[in-house]
């Protein structure tokens, strides 16, 4: 990104300063970030797509640095669950690629892998997740078996600055996968991720697809 730092303006009642984030190439999109003067704390944060077109936006409208808010019943408010909701939890890990099979090569510039995380089920049911920013950006990418009985509708998504990628692929040994790529970037992000994804060979040289 290029750094462009910006006039004054308030948001919120704050005085705050503006710095613009461009993209260097049409790998990622450009923000535009409002900062309180006095704290640095974000107030307004804009994602900009191709020819400045605003993607996405979120603001504070109204804000009080100094509020008195107890930490044990904000805790208790966030706990509580609507009575026609019900919480599911699965059970996740942190997972290392290599000893999962995978392989990274060849990832969009700036790009890096951050972390990884695995859920241990069934092996149509269980998934693995790994992490990717280039410090402002950032996406996911999803793995599991294809189950041809799940798994049917390929395709992509668009929602503000997220999109959506969702392919069903084969790799050297020939076994399927069903993948998920998603991430405030562009497409053309999403299939390099998904390219730069490899199985490593059992026995075998890593570097051969």
């Amino acid at each position: 990104y290029r750094v462009a730092p910006g006039a004054r303006t308030r948001i919120a009642g704050f005085e705050a300063y503006v710095v613009d984030f461009k993209p260097v190439d049409a790998l990622r999109f450009g923000y535009r970030v409002w900062s309180d003067v006095k704290t640095g704390l974000v107030l307004k944060m804009q994602t900009i797509g191709p020819n400045g077109t605003v993607l996405e936006q979120s603001e504070f409208s109204e804000l009080a640095m100094d509020a008195s808010i107890g930490a044990d019943g904000l805790l208790r408010d966030m706990k509580q669950v609507p009575t026609d909701y019900k919480v599911m939890r699965t059970k996740t890990s942190t997972a290392q690629l290599s000893n999962e099979g995978w392989m990274v090569r060849d990832l969009p510039d700036g790009f890096e892998l951050v972390t990884c995380y695995k859920r241990d089920q069934a092996k149509s049911l269980g998934w693995l997740q790994c992490v990717f920013s280039d410090g402002m950006a950032s996406a996911s990418i999803f793995l599991e078996r294809y189950d041809a009985g799940r798994h049917r509708q390929e395709g992509k998504m668009t929602m503000g600055a997220t999109h959506t990628l969702v392919v069903r692929s084969v790799d050297a040994q020939q076994q399927e996968w069903w993948a998920t790529v998603v991430g405030e970037v562009p497409t053309a992000t999403l299939r390099a991720i998904l390219a730069a994804m490899e199985r490593i060979p059992p026995k075998s040289n890593p570097t051969q697809r």
